[in-house]
């Protein structure tokens, strides 16, 4: 247990974490650094993310909703990580932990789950997502940067297929999330 780090915002949550790894680690073996990172919310903080990109571990489980997967595994290309779902029961939970643990006693290499993919936004579709987020609408957004009202809808649209939503809220969601971890990138990079 010595070389497995448990984190989440909730003191009571981490600690029940460390109980059910403690239990289940008898089949760890070596010194390989480990960490468990659960996400009980559908979006993520600047420290959380800082914490995640930092974490030394050479492998690592996130725990997280379904929204939360694609986005943390885009934003973390170069990290081994497992996904499994938060809001699972738990003795899905248990099985998961107890695949990770199982996966990360191996010498192999570590298993990398799911297809990585990197969100990448054009210089255009950045402005235009970010004159969003200060709340313009595209009418104005076209004047700003002097594009065609139908421009800005398309840079608009394809931000929002990138982000992977469908709505205006989802794009504010998912936009502020994008810049945040961009941010997170730049500061951990």
């Amino acid at each position: 247990m010595n070389n497995i780090q448990v984190f989440s915002d909730n003191a009571y949550t981490q600690q029940a974490f460390r109980d059910v790894v403690r239990k289940l680690t008898t089949s760890v073996a070596g010194d390989k650094s480990l960490a468990i990172f659960m996400f009980e919310k559908s979006w993520v903080c600047k420290e959380d993310m800082l914490n995640l990109m930092r974490s030394s571990a050479s492998d690592i489980l996130v725990l997280c909703s379904l929204e939360l997967h694609g986005f943390i595994q885009s934003m973390t290309m170069d990290k081994h990580l497992m996904f499994g779902r938060y809001d699972a029961d738990m003795k899905e939970i248990n099985v998961t932990i107890k695949r990770y643990l199982n996966s990360a006693s191996k010498p192999a290499a570590p298993v990398k789950w799911g297809k990585s993919r990197a969100i990448s936004l054009t210089q255009p579709e950045q402005q235009t997502m970010e004159l969003i987020l200060q709340g313009q609408p595209v009418c104005s957004i076209s004047k700003i940067v002097q594009r065609d009202y139908k421009t800005v809808s398309t840079h608009k649209r394809s931000v929002m297929r990138k982000l992977g939503t469908s709505s205006d809220a989802g794009l504010i969601m998912r936009g502020k999330m994008y810049m945040l971890m961009k941010t997170v990138s730049m500061l951990a990079g």
